[in-house]
């Protein structure tokens, strides 16, 4: 396989499409300098896939593309081919001739194409595999490889080393493992990071979870007895209500017969007192008729007979007047008696009446002090159970601290105790390098003594340049240092960031509203990432604001709505939401501000803490009536001196409410809180921003040191120059030396560092175990106060089920009184019924009293006249006797049928007073069953109220649910008090903890694995990096030793006599050592490469690199003026043995030398005819001085 031609389109300075055919031998690119000769091996190089601009001589890939000139536009992209003759077949194609394209253009974009068929650059890296062509070969030979051999630098020359013996891949690996490496650390950091985070908040939301788990059985099944105890209570209330309507519906009934009754007897006795009246006038009528035939019959008795006869019965009828008279006046007497006893009857039941009012009035008023009574002592059994669960959750903080304190002493210990073993290791360590560096030392004081008077000068300045040398190694190891410090900053910022945005650690609630609101511009955040507080005040606000710093932040009312619907309808739980356009800022008034200068005021906590101006009214509502000060002592007078009207916080968390409340003690630590976390991101960013800024400047004094020591390791090898062979004695010793001196140097520094951490955790676990000394006594002194509180929350009770049997009695004795009151309300109505019928009696007897006093009176004057007239009436008299005993037969018929009416009324009477009775005592148990099924109604409303409060449920919802089997209410009422007790219990219970657990879980078990993974991922990159490394050093050693064979016979022709060698200044270590070259040219000693002059160097280096093709054989290389440093005579040694070696491998040679080209069979010319732009012309060897 040859190369047979080279096609240049747009590449560099060939902007025209360019061909230049090879032949075998050598072929020469000759020209001035700055002519674009050097453009043509790198566009050999470009076109075989180098990647590095700087190896192309730009400072991006698009420089390649011909950049224009005044007269030329640029061009928008470059093309390279490269075609080979493949006859016989050394390339893996079964083409015979294999063309390699190479295309880029101006925006970035570049393709590679195999035979016009667009490839891969893999394809084309596979194509060259094993054949000497490309990267790893040396068909491609610069000034670079020349100035990399004569380097003073051990790593360069080390680099071109490695190269010619193959391990560049294996280094290539190497590297790639180390940076995979690097990453699996920082990778694996960042993970243990997170796992360290999630592991302190898995056991709390393991137990909260457990509890919320145990909270939420035991509510199922205090809603199950609970709903089945109603049901069973609603359905006897039920069967009550239905036996009590039915009863009231009877009781109804009859009343309703009562008054119907009671209705008929009225309007009998209206017709009886109209049928009496009746005959009462008959009655008067039949007596006046007797009385004239009376008269009329005395009239026609004998004259004198007749007169006395009618004067008598005159009498008679007088007397009977009287008698009359006083019947009306008995009758009148008794009836006016009934009346007043009616009267009497009706003012005592009046008294009664207004006495149970009065009663009823003092019994309700009663019953209002014994309700109030129960509501105030209900109120203090509900405050004091808030106590009781504060203290719980202060305990249970107390024991969550005493077991994170209790890990941090015990890591303290372990580790104290590892960094003791590691020092004794150090100790050990540093003794052995101090005897080595004294050894050292003896034998470098011995080689200096022999050189001191010749290489004074030279030691001065090699002294002046190991400190260059120390510094810069000293400029790159904090360079390094704090390289690795932005790592570690860079992963805990993105491993916060992380947090922070996942939302790690706030509710549930919280985290599925902001979730569902991430495309809601009008949803700003929660309130913990909206506000910066100092790092002092973070404990104080925390306190004073509790979970309000998960409040969601929305512009306006309608946005919260929303949020609130989303929560409600997917039933995830409650959170608050603070609207912007709803909360006006509190501030302090003038007079409480003044206050701010008491001794240990801070300030307003509005006004230390730091926000957007749009949230500045939600900060004041929240901070604006809250004062910080320093310690307890300050704020009591603060706040005393307030009156208690605002918030003071103390820097330790301890809170003097609005109204005196004071909130204090131990809190449980997090181990990062909202704020603290927050900051702790701010103040990463700001700190990454410094530490890249001061790498900035440190690689640029380091870039600047570099460029110093390399002008001073010139001088060092100028004077270098004038040394002998003793030099390489004393030049090993002071390697060693300073090789030991730093080993003891670093081991100093190690037992220091490690010195210096045995003390501080000697501090730490003093410091931990006082804090784990003061954290047991607080926790004991809190269950104490927890037991105190449990025996006054009993006593509470006892007290509030007293007053409410004690209200429960009263409300029983103001429903008698009720119920007699509107008894004696229906008695008193009757009575006044009864007084009215009585007064119309009397005013009719009255009535008929007067008309028989008018009657008497008329008798009185007919005797005057009967007296005067005897004899005339007594004839009359005889006449009128016959009529007059018919008359005085009706009369007594008369009298008969009136006290027959009279009678009547009376039994009237009587049933009616009978019928009042009955109506008055169903009236009154109609009342009573009314009541009775009032206070049931009201009960089973009651139980409804409450099923509806608790659960939410109506009867019928609850109803699905009643239980199969008969309920024991005792036991269901007994087991679900003892849940209620179980639950108050509990204490507050975070519900979303199973939920949050879970997630937690699930993600510490998946950063687990990736630890895990990434632990055996570290492991096997470790091995692979150990396999790396033994399988260089064997191959680098055996190449090592070939490369040695092949430099010692390429020197002897070059240099037509002499020795050379390749040695290594540490055997032991290959890969890490100096790699020496020493060379004897004729008639000169033997003597490092430093020490020949530059001509003999620059051949010496010549000669590596043919040993290194003889080691790497290639079927062409391009000679870049690599013998452009060789005098005349040794040119001609370069040219004959390129001549020689030029029967084997075709050779293209860039140069400017004369002796050069007259070695070559075929010569290009390259010339810029117009500036910027190359042209190939012919050449004319007489142009080129030797």
């Amino acid at each position: 396989m040859k190369l047979s031609r080279l096609e240049l389109f747009g590449f560099k300075s060939f902007p025209r499409r360019t061909i230049i055919t090879f032949d075998d031998g050598i072929t020469g690119i000759v020209g001035p300098n700055g002519s674009g000769k050097s453009n043509i091996a790198d566009a050999m190089r470009w076109v075989l896939g180098e990647q590095s601009a700087k190896a192309l001589r730009g400072a991006k890939m698009e420089d390649v593309i011909f950049a224009g000139t005044q007269t030329r536009k640029m061009m928008p992209y470059c093309e390279v081919s490269l075609i080979f003759d493949n006859a016989d077949g050394t390339l893996n194609d079964p083409h015979s001739e294999v063309m390699v394209t190479r295309r880029v253009y101006r925006s970035g974009e570049g393709e590679y194409s195999l035979n016009k068929k667009q490839c891969r650059l893999k394809d084309i890296l596979g194509l060259f595999q094993d054949t000497g062509i490309g990267q790893e070969g040396y068909s491609l030979i610069g000034q670079g490889h020349i100035d990399e051999i004569l380097s003073n630098k051990g790593e360069e020359r080390r680099a071109a080393f490695e190269e010619a013996a193959g391990i560049a891949a294996f280094r290539s690996r190497k590297e790639e493992a180390l940076r995979k490496l690097q990453r699996t650390e920082d990778n694996l950091a960042r993970v243990m990071d997170l796992v360290e985070e999630l592991s302190g908040r898995l056991i709390p939301l393991k137990e909260q979870a457990q509890a919320a788990q145990q909270y939420i059985l035991n509510a199922e099944r205090l809603k199950l007895l609970d709903i089945n105890i109603f049901l069973w209570r609603h359905d006897r209330l039920e069967e009550r209500m239905s036996t009590l309507e039915e009863k009231v519906a009877g009781m109804k009934a009859m009343i309703a017969r009562h008054e119907k009754d009671l209705l008929l007897l009225k309007a009998k006795r209206n017709e009886l007192d109209a049928e009496l009246t009746s005959q009462e006038a008959i009655s008067d009528r039949a007596k006046e008729v007797l009385a004239e035939l009376e008269t009329d019959w005395q009239e026609h008795r004998l004259l004198s007979q007749r007169r006395i006869d009618e004067l008598e019965m005159a009498q008679e009828d007088f007397s009977r007047l009287n008698q009359a008279v006083d019947k009306f006046l008995e009758e009148y007497l008794e009836l006016k008696a009934l009346a007043e006893k009616s009267q009497e009857e009706e003012s005592q039941v009046s008294a009664r009446l207004q006495s149970l009012s009065h009663t009823w009035e003092q019994e309700e008023a009663f019953l209002g002090q014994k309700s109030s009574a129960v509501a105030t002592a209900e109120e203090a059994l509900e405050a004091h159970r808030s106590r009781i669960l504060k203290s719980a959750g202060s305990l249970s903080g107390a024991r969550e601290n005493r077991v994170r304190q209790q890990m941090m002493l015990d890591q303290a210990t372990k580790r104290r105790d590892e960094l003791q073993a590691e020092r004794a290791v150090l100790e050990k360590a540093q003794d052995n390098q101090a005897g080595q560096l004294d050894a050292a030392k003896g034998r470098h004081e011995d080689a200096k003594r022999m050189m001191e008077g010749l290489f004074a000068e030279l030691a001065k300045k090699e002294k002046e340049a190991r400190s260059g040398h120390e510094r810069y190694q000293e400029m790159m190891r904090d360079l390094g240092t704090l390289k690795s410090k932005i790592r570690q900053d860079e992963s805990r910022h993105d491993t916060l960031r992380e947090l922070s945005q996942g939302l790690e650690g706030y509710f549930q609630p919280v985290r599925q509203a902001l979730k569902y609101a991430r495309q809601m511009p009008k949803v700003r955040g929660v309130l913990a990432q909206l506000v910066t507080v100092p790092r002092e005040m973070e404990t104080a606000i925390e306190m004073l604001l509790g979970n309000t710093l998960q409040n969601i932040v929305t512009d306006d009312e309608e946005t919260a709505q929303r949020l609130i619907d989303y929560l409600r309808e997917n039933k995830l739980g409650r959170t608050t939401f603070l609207p912007i356009s709803a909360i006006s800022p509190k501030t302090l008034s003038g007079q409480e501000r003044r206050l701010l200068d008491m001794p240990g005021c801070l300030g307003v906590a509005s006004d230390l803490v730091d926000t957007n101006d749009v949230f500045r009214p939600i900060v004041e509502n929240l901070l604006g009536r809250a004062i910080v000060v320093r310690t307890l002592s300050d704020a009591i007078p603060i706040s005393r001196a307030g009156r208690q009207s605002f918030h003071v916080v103390t820097l330790q968390g301890d809170v003097m409410r609005a109204g005196g409340a004071i909130t204090g003690g131990a809190s449980a630590t997090r181990s990062a809180s909202f704020l603290g976390r927050e900051r702790e991101i701010k103040e990463l960013s700001a700190s990454i921003l410094r530490e890249q800024a001061v790498v900035a400047r440190l690689a640029q004094e380091a870039d600047a040191t570099l460029k110093k020591l390399q002008e001073e390791d010139s001088s060092v090898a100028a004077i270098q120059a004038k040394a002998q062979d003793e030099e390489i004695g004393l030049a090993r010793e002071e390697e060693r030396v300073r090789n030991a001196q730093t080993a003891l140097n670093n081991a100093k520094q190690k037992l220091d560092a490690v010195q210096g951490a045995i003390a501080q955790l000697e501090t730490t676990i003093i410091d931990l175990q006082q804090d784990l000394s003061r954290t047991d006594n607080e926790a004991q002194a809190m269950e104490t106060d927890q037991k105190l509180l449990a025996q006054q929350e009993i006593e509470l009770k006892t007290a509030l089920a007293s007053l409410r049997q004690e209200m429960d009695l009263q409300r029983e004795k103001t429903a008698a009184a009720l119920a007699a009151r509107q008894e004696l309300s229906h008695q008193i109505n009757f009575l006044m019924h009864d007084r009215n019928r009585l007064n119309k009696e009397l005013s009719r007897i009255r009535s008929q009293q007067e008309k028989a006093k008018g009657d008497q009176q008329k008798l009185e004057e007919r005797i005057e006249a009967l007296t005067l007239s005897q004899e005339e009436d007594a004839l009359r008299n005889i006449s009128l006797q016959g009529r007059l005993a018919s008359a005085r037969d009706e009369m007594a018929g008369l009298d008969q049928k009136r006290r027959q009416i009279q009678q009547a009324q009376k039994q009237c009477s009587e049933e009616m007073e009978v019928l009042h009775q009955r109506l008055q005592e169903d009236s009154a148990k109609l009342h009573r069953s009314e009541l009775s099924l009032t206070r049931l109604q009201d009960e089973q409303h009651a139980l409804a109220s409450t099923l509806w409060n608790s659960y939410e449920l109506t009867y019928s919802a609850a109803d699905v649910m009643r239980g199969n089997l008969s309920l024991d209410l005792p036991g269901a009422e007994n087991e679900a008090a003892q849940l209620r007790q179980t639950i108050r219990d509990m204490g507050p219970v975070n519900i979303h903890a199973i939920e949050d657990y879970a997630q937690t879980r699930a993600r510490y078990d998946g950063l687990t694995a990736q630890q895990k993974d990434a632990n055996k991922a570290r492991e096997d990159l470790n091995q692979l990096i150990e396999r790396l490394q033994k399988e260089m050093e064997k191959q680098f050693v055996t190449a090592f030793e070939l490369l040695n064979n092949h430099f010692g016979e390429t020197f002897k022709r070059l240099f037509s006599g002499g020795q050379a060698r390749l040695s290594l200044s540490d055997p032991g270590d290959p890969l890490g050592c100096d790699i020496l070259i020493e060379a004897q040219p004729p008639g000169k000693k033997l003597q490092l490469l430093s020490l020949l002059s530059g001509g003999e160097r620059a051949l010496t280096a010549i000669a590596i690199l043919f040993a290194m093709l003889e080691l790497k054989a290639t079927p062409f290389c391009v000679l870049d003026e690599i013998e452009a440093a060789l005098d005349d005579a040794n040119i001609v040694h370069f040219a004959d043995y390129l001549a020689e070696y030029a029967k084997e491998t075709q050779f293209i040679v860039v140069t400017h030398r004369k002796g050069t080209m007259a070695r070559c069979d075929t010569l290009y010319g390259v010339t810029m005819r117009e500036k910027g732009v190359s042209d190939m012309i012919s050449v004319s060897l007489q142009n080129y001085p030797a």
